[in-house]
């Protein structure tokens, strides 16, 4: 039961925040206001900007960042309603010991 609370507290962590992440940074993609980093020299390329631009998305970014915003909170909200699952089963088999 442990292990089972751990994974999910690593899948939140990790899934939640990245998607989050991710949702800010498409939406950055028509703007490109966001400070990027370059590995080399010149002006640094802005990931989302050329993918949806090659796509002919770069009209639809805040849709797109919305959706990924939205599968954030779904996956937040998921985990949630996981942990208090858990939390359940461990209290209703903890009073079955007593």
């Amino acid at each position: 039961m442990e292990r089972l609370r751990d994974l999910l507290e690593a899948f939140r962590d990790d899934a939640e925040e990245s998607l989050w992440d991710l949702a800010v940074y498409v939406g950055d993609a028509n703007r490109e206001e966001m400070p990027l980093v370059s590995m080399g020299p010149g002006r640094p390329l802005h990931d989302w900007a050329t993918l949806l631009g090659q796509w002919h998305l770069l009209d639809e970014t805040a849709l797109i960042a919305r959706c990924v915003s939205v599968t954030a909170f779904l996956v937040w909200a998921m985990a949630l309603a996981m942990f208090g699952w858990l939390l359940w089963k461990m209290l209703r088999a903890q009073r079955a010991r007593s």
